[in-house]
């Protein structure tokens, strides 16, 4: 399946290789008024929106937030690059609105809609480590009277789970019981990818 994933993405490489480098695109660029004065300037715009291009699809294909960040530093560096063309001002105006749509775009792809980052998540945090939707393990690790390490497990039955997606930021509530039938929940909010909560 990795191998699959990775032919798509340098079929990908390609195609955009020959858009951006190859195939003479100086109409569009001309329609879209991204030609530049400076040739070098050009250059480096065709080729962040070449890596643009490129980390928008691996993000699809891997799902790995680091191509997020790289997107968005590669949109950052292009509205830079314009800044010069446009009335100061403007420019400015324009710079500030486009970094917070970039950021509130970056904010919803990286809010997960599904529930293995959460489980991913309490799993490092708590050493709750949920085998199905209805039973959790919890691990315990403890040195004994003599010294030895030692672990131990508790079996957590899920009675409530639910979660609720909202675009910007999901929410997950996870009630369960303990061996010994005592109940607890864990609240969660994902904002822009990081989970804040805790056991009640």
């Amino acid at each position: 399946m990795d191998i699959v994933k990775w032919l798509f993405l340098l079929v990908a490489i390609s195609w955009a290789f020959y858009l951006y480098f190859i195939k003479n695109s100086k109409e569009e660029l001309e329609e879209d008024a991204l030609i530049l004065n400076n040739q070098s300037a050009e250059t480096v715009e065709k080729f962040l929106d070449f890596s643009k291009y490129i980390f928008v699809t691996a993000f699809i294909i891997f799902r790995l937030d680091v191509f997020l960040w790289l997107l968005m530093f590669c949109v950052i560096c292009i509205m830079i690059l314009r800044f010069p063309l446009l009335p100061r001002p403007q420019a400015i105006k324009r710079l500030v609105i486009g970094s917070i749509l970039v950021v509130l775009i970056l904010t919803c792809l990286r809010v997960p809609i599904n529930d293995e980052h959460f489980k991913k998540w309490i799993g490092q945090k708590y050493m709750i480590h949920c085998i199905t939707d209805f039973e959790c393990v919890k691990v315990y690790t403890y040195i004994n009277e003599k010294e030895e390490l030692r672990t131990t497990s508790d079996l957590h039955t899920v009675t409530e789970w639910y979660t609720d997606y909202y675009f910007v930021f999901s929410k997950v509530n996870m009630t369960y019981k303990h061996e010994d039938n005592k109940e607890s929940s864990i609240k969660a909010v994902n904002i822009g990818g990081w989970w804040f909560g805790g056991i009640n």
